[in-house]
Parts: structure tokens; sequence; C-alpha cells
């Protein structure tokens, strides 16, 4: 989607923690002639919620911001819109991005201060692991109208085909990946 900037989760460590002057959160927030995100209409930023004290008590959301809708709005495939962990993590981080905004941008006619958060009803997953499948699902076909299209029984053909995708990616330099899983015999 030309209109779409999907940032990379490592930005949000840094946003979250409030390092609005560190190389990565400068060089995403950006004003060039030849990256001026204030002109897109979806930034897509993946989020990783702490939700307990053991390593893999986390949980993986997308938190969009939609600038012609102008509104944050939270893709999450566990919580359901009342969530106070859920809203307390989305709130923190939408204003972590109105600050770097801010920051970068504070001469732009575009400005998302008054953005609030609002709640996308997308489809759940049905255990507590898919979490992060179901991100990249949203990241890729979120559009800022319409629902992602995909269903429980489509699921674990989609696994197959993003891992196909990712196998066969141009920036995957292991080009032999089918003889590390499968032998010589293929």
């Amino acid at each position: 989607m030309p209109n779409k900037i999907i940032f990379p989760w490592s930005l949000s460590i840094y946003l979250l923690v409030g390092d609005f002057k560190c190389k990565s959160v400068m060089h995403h927030f950006r004003r060039d002639q030849h990256y001026i995100p204030s002109h897109q209409y979806e930034l897509l930023f993946p989020a990783l919620q702490k939700l307990g004290a053991a390593p893999h008590d986390s949980h993986w959301y997308v938190l969009s911001l939609n600038l012609k809708a102008k509104r944050f709005e939270v893709l999450d495939s566990l919580h359901e819109e009342d969530s106070p962990s859920l809203i307390e993590h989305a709130t923190r981080y939408m204003n972590a991005i109105k600050k770097a905004w801010l920051i970068a941008y504070k001469d732009s006619h575009k400005q998302i201060q008054d953005y609030e958060l609002v709640y996308i009803d997308v489809l759940k997953q049905e255990n507590g692991i898919d979490c992060g499948f179901f991100t990249l699902m949203f990241l890729e076909l979120w559009n800022g109208k319409n629902n992602p299209a995909f269903t429980h029984d489509q699921v674990p053909a989609l696994k197959k085909i993003l891992t196909l995708r990712w196998l066969n990616h141009t920036h995957n330099k292991c080009k032999q990946w089918s003889h590390h899983l499968f032998g010589n015999n293929s």
C-alpha cells in the first residue's frame, strides 16, 4: 500500500522510555524531501506489551496512526476494548508518538496532538500464542478502514505462506534454506 509505513518494533522501545533524541527515533521522525511521514495516511507501529514477570509473558498488537481519519487505532487479537492493561499501554505508546511527532514536526500543518485512541474490533486469536502472527497480518492488511479479512480456518495456510515468503525473501542471507530444512535430497 503506497500510503502506509510500517515502523520497526525497536522504535517502540525508545519511544516508550522517552529517548526522543536517539538515532532510531530521529531517523524515523525525520523530515526531508524524500521522507515526510506527515503526508502518509497510515503509520503502523507494532507494539509489544509486557503482561507479567516471566520473559514470555508478553503480547503483540498494532497501534496505527491514521492521519486520514485523524485518530490512533488499536488492533488487538487478544484483548477486548475495555481491557485496562491494553488501554494503559496503548495510551502510553500513543502519547510517546505524539511527543516525538511534536518534536520532529512542530511547524508542520499536520498535527496529531488532539487525535484520540479508537479500538478496532478485529478477529480474535483462539489460543494464547498467535498474537505475533495476528500482528503481522494486521500490519499487512490494515488500510485504515476495512477490517483485515481472514478467518480462523485460513490461519494455518497463511502461516505457511508467510514462512515461505520470508524464506524466499531477497534479504534472507541463507539461500540454501531448503537444504538446511530437508537435507541433501531437496
